[in-house]
């Protein structure tokens, strides 16, 4: 190790290379919990020195974890086998901006705040954690969804091209709509969490803001209030741009009987909105909803910022956060979130869950004390049940937040892991890049 850093540090300067305690200690968790203690923490502050130091730790055989923000809620930039913490924040230079286009090119490290300030009249709609935090290589890494993607989508349908470090050392770019072999091999790096290489660069075209934004605050008396209210909304025409409902989340947290909140924002000509308008508040009076609340037009952006409420969660609970993210057909997202709450039940843990109806998207989350053996256990016991579950729905994992800690194995999908092992074995040999996420080593 003293020999590793001091080429290290003979790359970047003493002061980019840290074994100190606390360094380690602050490098060893993210927004999940989960604590993984990494050896060393290498901060580049430019592309070719992370191509130099890829290069030696490859060398040395070292595993590789590369970190954005640490906002992640499944453990993505964590160093599951120790190594190294490569951190990319100080890769945050905006590259080119075609305002008339609204593309921009950005290094990994730019966060998503810093994307709404580069184009006047236009936003990045993905913001996973709500305040703007997460960086756009990370969002690459996962693929991430946020609220408002059954409009716009996830970051794969942004995203215009991007330049990827592979474990061999080669720096490659990747421009997907003028070609598109290359787009399907953009479309093979998103989402790969880091396990085939280093997301450098993005080139994203930002949408065009909306004409008018509408949010609401909704209280219901259970969850299948609703999921009745967006069927009605649905079958009365009007545009749900993001409906996002926290089941359980105000019982957990002690500060409510109600058992869930949902977020609701519409958005498109003002004449539309405003006509949607009188007739949500209808259709909340038919469904028997107990509070329905209007947020100012020009603040409906901030109620994304809720989101932020599930790490408060951790914070004021004390608790890790076993995490799962599930596609599941609208139709069976009653009976999944049933399931995950008999679940938690058996395993005498506390859980939330943030359902989309919109996009059948299912965030599980599995409350537990990390520093009691016991109920990591039942934590991981109760979310492989879970992914079980889902399985049995023909529902997918990892929608949105990445697969992370949790893996796919061959009896969740045994056609996924035959072939992304093949393919991982390819680009990485030494399985060193992100080890211990998405799959098992086979």
């Amino acid at each position: 190790m003293e020999e590793l850093v001091g080429k290290l540090e003979g790359i970047l300067g003493e002061g980019e290379v840290l074994t100190d305690e606390i360094s380690l200690a602050s490098y060893s968790y993210d927004a999940s919990g989960y604590i993984y203690r990494p050896e060393v923490v290498i901060r580049p502050g430019n592309i070719d020195e992370l191509t130099e130091v890829v290069k030696v730790l490859m060398d040395y055989r070292v595993p590789i974890t590369p970190r954005g923000a640490g906002t992640s809620l499944v453990g993505g930039p964590l160093p599951v086998n120790g190594g190294a913490v490569i951190d990319l924040q100080m890769l945050n230079e905006v590259l080119e901006v075609d305002e008339d286009q609204g593309i921009v090119q950005v290094e990994a490290g730019v966060k998503v705040a810093e994307l709404n300030e580069l184009i006047d009249g236009r936003f990045m709609p993905i913001n996973p954690d709500g305040t703007g935090s997460s960086t756009i290589g990370g969002l690459a890494a996962e693929d991430a969804a946020s609220p408002l993607s059954s409009v716009y989508g996830t970051v794969k349908d942004l995203i215009l091209g991007m330049e990827v470090l592979l474990p061999n050392g080669d720096l490659v770019s990747l421009d997907g709509p003028v070609n598109r072999s290359r787009r399907n091999l953009i479309d093979l790096l998103i989402g790969s969490e880091g396990t085939l290489g280093i997301v450098t660069s993005v080139t994203l075209k930002l949408p065009t803001e909306p004409e008018e934004r509408m949010a609401y605050e909704i209280t219901f008396n259970d969850l299948m209030d609703a999921m009745s209210l967006a069927e009605e909304m649905e079958k009365a025409g009007i545009r749900q741009a993001a409906f996002e409902v926290y089941h359980n989340l105000g019982l957990v947290m002690g500060s409510a009987e109600t058992e869930a909140v949902g977020y609701l924002e519409i958005m498109g000509p003002p004449e539309c909105v405003n006509a949607w308008d009188s007739r949500i508040r209808e259709l909340s009076n038919r469904v028997g909803v107990t509070s329905i609340n209007p947020i100012d037009p020009y603040e409906a952006d901030t109620i994304w910022k809720e989101r932020a409420k599930i790490y408060e969660v951790a914070k004021a609970t004390k608790s890790a956060l076993k995490v799962g993210s599930f596609k599941v057909s609208p139709s069976s997202t009653r009976d999944f979130v049933q399931e995950v709450d008999r679940t938690s039940n058996r395993m005498k843990l506390k859980s939330i869950s943030v359902i989309n109806p919109l996009l059948g998207w299912v965030i599980a989350i599995l409350l537990h004390k990390r520093s009691e053996s016991k109920e990591v256990e039942r934590a991981e016991k109760g979310m492989s049940e879970i992914v079980r579950i889902s399985n049995n729905m023909e529902s997918s994992m990892g929608y949105g937040l990445g697969v992370g800690i949790n893996r796919i194995s061959a009896d969740i999908d045994e056609g996924f892991v035959q072939i992304y092992s093949a393919i991982k074995r390819s680009f990485d040999p030494y399985w060193l890049f992100n080890p211990g996420k998405l799959i098992e080593r086979d």
